[in-house]
């Protein structure tokens, strides 16, 4: 247990000393891999509710069908509620405690009313 606790130290000693990786920096990279799935999260809550819809109507004739659209659309509008409300929740504590949005880090440049352009990014 010893030596796998001194391993794991001499590992992760110096990539926490580095001062190139910072507490920002794993939350950038954290954010930036978990944006995508929740995009693709949403968009099967989303294809569900849809698909539910659907057998709703397409198949207003028989009942089975038209229960199992009433479901579909229970689940996808739950999914949707879930995904929205923990990115809410997300975006709540990275206001708190004050850490910015990597999205937002870089603002497109604007004119100014003196003509000059300010705010310029470079990508």
């Amino acid at each position: 247990m010893k030596t796998t606790l001194t391993a794991l130290a001499f590992i992760l000693v110096p990539v926490t000393v580095s001062a190139q990786v910072t507490v920002q920096t794993i939350i950038t990279a954290f954010t930036n891999a978990l944006g995508g799935l929740v995009v693709v999260a949403a968009a099967i809550a989303l294809m569900v509710f849809i698909w539910g819809i659907v057998l709703f109507v397409a198949r207003s004739g028989d009942e089975n069908a038209v229960q199992e659209g009433k479901k579909r659309m229970m689940w996808g509008v739950i999914g949707l509620f879930l995904i929205v409300s923990i990115w809410g929740l997300i975006n709540l504590l990275m206001e708190m405690f004050g850490v910015e949005d990597p999205a937002t880090e870089c603002q497109a440049p604007y004119i100014d009313i003196s003509g000059k352009q300010i705010e310029t990014c470079d990508l």
